[in-house]
């Protein structure tokens, strides 16, 4: 499509002239935009090319991977599993933030699985996974264990992100007449599960989290976010309609400590990098691909759009500088699984 073709040599130049320009460290601008041409070949395959034989094979591989982590969250919850005993073989100065939890541990009330050292992308995971089960599983006793299970996985992680889209998805769901008795048999036997294990709830202050009342030691909140995000807005005019490039949002704030800045919102973090201009393409690029992979046209998709979108504002999987940057792929396979669902697979 041209107008991709256009978005890819915007962003690519953007990055390269004010890399340059400002004598911005290479290592974050170049790992990110050689991941976003990744981006830009693998995720028009998966929505326009993807065969559905393959694609299923991807959502099995999926649905396996998120059970797995799902148990992992929950023996973690309850001590069992710890980083320390996971990335034991890491080497903890040059490990990143897999060296810090290694060293330190998790934060009480948090679970990271396997997928990610962060309990948002696993929660993120594992609510695509989540939506992906209620699509592909036929037999309605597995159906419920398996998305049951995951949604406990989901609860255990601690991520207000991740309860929020979970909640959204069987909100939607719950609309759906052939889905409807599933959705509220997981409701009833998690809510179960909540109300039996209270104490443990309470003693972390998982509703304290999801209402940003919670201790500050354990997480920024939506206060932090805020503060991330306002920080931004004093960048120079010419970064905020052109963009400073990908990866440069910490170098063009000036932090020599601290140069891959997230401003956990990637809509926020791609309207600094790329500016108004590359956003503006970039959507409208997403949407002719959206259009032609016939997304607005299957009501699973939407929901599926909707929780890619809602989770745009409260962290930053979609963008390619982050460390959980497979997170759009695997969301881009769900996002397709869901589309050719009505005309290839059955309930």
């Amino acid at each position: 499509m041209p107008a991709c073709l256009v978005t890819v040599l915007y962003i690519s130049f953007i990055t390269i002239l004010f890399t340059g320009w400002n004598d911005f460290a290479i290592v974050y601008p170049m790992w990110a935009t050689l991941r976003f041409l990744q981006w830009a070949l693998i995720i028009p395959f998966i929505l326009l090319v993807c065969k559905p034989q393959h694609l299923r094979l991807l959502v099995v591989g999926l649905i396996i991977g998120g059970v797995l982590n799902a148990l992992v969250s929950i023996l973690q919850r309850f001590g069992f599993l710890s980083p320390k005993t996971l990335f034991l073989h890491l080497d903890i100065p040059g490990a990143g933030p897999y060296g810090t939890i290694a060293e330190k541990g998790l934060v009480s009330g948090e679970s990271i699985g396997l997928f990610s050292y962060t309990r948002i992308a696993t929660g993120f995971f594992l609510t695509l996974t989540f939506f992906a089960a209620v699509l592909f599983l036929k037999h309605r006793l597995l159906k419920i264990s398996v998305l049951v299970f995951l949604a406990i996985g989901i609860v255990f992680t601690g991520s207000r992100t991740a309860i929020v889209l979970l909640g959204f998805a069987l909100l939607a769901l719950a609309f759906d007449r052939k889905l409807s008795l599933v959705v509220l048999a997981v409701v009833f036997v998690v809510g179960i599960l909540a109300v039996n294990y209270l104490p443990l709830f309470a003693e972390d202050a998982r509703l304290g989290r999801l209402l940003n009342i919670g201790e500050e030691r354990y997480s920024s909140g939506i206060k932090g976010r805020l503060e991330r995000q306002s920080v931004l807005i004093d960048l120079p005019i010419q970064y905020q309609i052109f963009g400073c490039g990908m990866g440069n949002a910490g170098s063009a704030l000036g932090f020599a400590d601290l140069r891959l800045y997230r401003a956990h919102g990637y809509i926020i973090t791609y309207l600094v990098e790329i500016g108004i201009v590359g956003t503006m393409l970039l959507s409208y690029c997403m949407y002719k691909l959206l259009v032609a992979s016939g997304t607005f046209h299957s009501y699973y998709s939407l929901i599926v759009l909707g929780i890619i979108v809602l989770s745009g504002f409260s962290d930053d999987f979609m963008i390619p500088s982050a460390q959980s940057a497979h997170l759009p792929l695997i969301a881009m396979i769900v996002l397709r699984f869901s589309v050719l669902k009505r005309d290839h697979f059955t309930l």
